[in-house]
């Protein structure tokens, strides 16, 4: 849109030359004390028209001049957020990758705090271990789950971050995104 109206500023203050063309028909009637009466007139004209612009004290050329200038700051612009995407689809899909490695990693931690307890609960109901080891490694296993779960939320953000960029975030990317979030019991 800026670089139509410098276009438009800079043949507004050309000279210009036109073709110009126009035809008409006039009918009148009527009846009045002496009669019925009817007029018919026709004109045609055709003709070229020269417009030069006068000086009007640099308004023109100031108009022009800014409208040049809003087009740079559009283009400058445009390049600035054409980077900024770039570069927000590249730390998604690094963090995307990375967010793939880090879950595996929760999981595998999550599954070994399940078998600490299991193994805890064992040597509690044997009287080799206390109540407090029990409460210790239940913490620690639900510290696990909810590092896994903030682990696999990040990671359907970075997901919805790499469409947002790619400009393909859709309802059907929303609604995978949902599945998975939700909870392994509720499918």
């Amino acid at each position: 849109m800026a670089e139509q109206d410098v276009a438009a500023r800079r043949a507004s203050s050309s000279p210009s030359l036109d073709l110009v063309a126009r035809a008409g028909r006039d009918r009148l009637s009527g009846s009045g004390d002496f009669g019925p009466a009817s007029n018919t007139s026709r004109s045609a004209m055709l003709g070229v028209e020269l417009t030069v612009p006068v000086f009007t004290g640099g308004a023109r050329s100031a108009r022009y001049d800014g409208a040049r200038a809003s087009a740079e700051q559009a283009r400058a612009e445009e390049d600035a957020a054409r980077r900024r995407i770039v570069l927000q689809a590249r730390a998604a899909w690094l963090s995307l990758a990375s967010g793939a490695e880090r879950v595996e990693a929760l999981a595998a931690g999550e599954r070994a705090s399940l078998q600490r307890v299991e193994a805890t609960r064992l040597a509690h109901d044997n009287g080799e271990r206390s109540t407090l080891d029990l409460l210790q490694a239940e913490a620690d296993e639900a510290r696990a789950a909810l590092a896994l779960l903030e682990g696999r939320a990040s990671l359907v953000l970075d997901r919805l971050r790499l469409a947002a960029a790619a400009g393909a975030l859709d309802e059907d990317e929303l609604a995978r995104a949902d599945a998975l979030l939700e909870p392994a019991g509720t499918h």
